[in-house]
């Protein structure tokens, strides 16, 4: 099956002069379909737990594995580096699937969103050891390597305003996940101790599962009707001044 396209920055053709789409019917498409905006929730909840690991990974090498600060830190800054990793290979991984079927994006998101939750629940749970490292790197290389198929997505259904959605999609991030990450963690530390805060920081990715299996659903649907929409803008253009 050949990958659909949204329609870009459609023109209309008069008297052999293209003329865009106006900007006004463009902008609203930043939150004007169901699985756009499941692609802005999903992404942040997955940052928030990147997040969290990156700010607590020292403190929990420390205190569990009597590590000395020092090299708590270059420990957790390996996990930090698997993290990335897993960005750049979630990314690829949705090119390649996607070629064929675009709603497969969808799938490698759920897939790396619902694997964190297993790998770190379970890697937290363990006693301390080389099977609980294992399962943590794991889980980590997992925890954001949403971030590529979901810039996919909205890049895909936002073509004629990408700029603007990565901004959108970075804005969603930031507020869901790179501030409320570690500070939410910290707090939960404080009431039921670092390793209880570790072990429900994973969960929120029942979250960003559940956003991306609703926005998969709804992502033809609101192809076919971002495309009409853009052929009723070229049918009824903003009158110039």
């Amino acid at each position: 099956m050949v990958q659909r396209q949204a329609a870009p920055h459609r023109t209309a053709r008069r008297g052999g002069s293209a003329e865009p789409a106006p900007v006004r019917a463009l902008l609203p498409r930043l939150v004007s379909s169901v699985s756009v905006v499941c692609a802005y929730i999903g992404s942040g909840p997955q940052m928030f737990i990147a997040m969290a690991l990156l700010a607590w990974m020292p403190s929990f090498l420390n205190r569990h594995y009597s590590m000395p600060t020092a090299k708590a830190g270059l420990a957790a800054g390996v996990f930090a580096l698997i993290t990335g990793v897993g960005m750049i290979g979630g990314g690829m991984v949705a090119d390649r699937v996607s070629r064929r079927a675009g709603a497969a994006k969808w799938t490698v998101a759920i897939v790396c969103s619902l694997g964190s939750l297993v790998l770190l629940t379970a890697g937290f749970q363990l006693p301390t050891g080389a099977p609980q490292l294992v399962l943590i790197g794991a889980g980590a290389l997992l925890s954001n390597a949403t971030a590529g198929p979901a810039a996919a997505m909205v890049a895909h259904l936002t073509p004629a305003i990408a700029a603007t959605a990565m901004a959108t999609l970075t804005l969603a991030n930031s507020l869901l996940g790179l501030a409320p990450g570690p500070a939410v963690t910290g707090a939960l530390a404080d009431r039921v101790g670092l390793l209880g805060a570790l072990r429900a920081v994973p969960l929120v990715a029942v979250a960003s599962g559940a956003a991306f299996i609703i926005g998969k659903s709804c992502y033809e649907r609101d192809l076919r009707r971002l495309d009409a929409l853009s052929d009723m803008a070229l049918r009824n253009p903003e009158p110039r001044s």
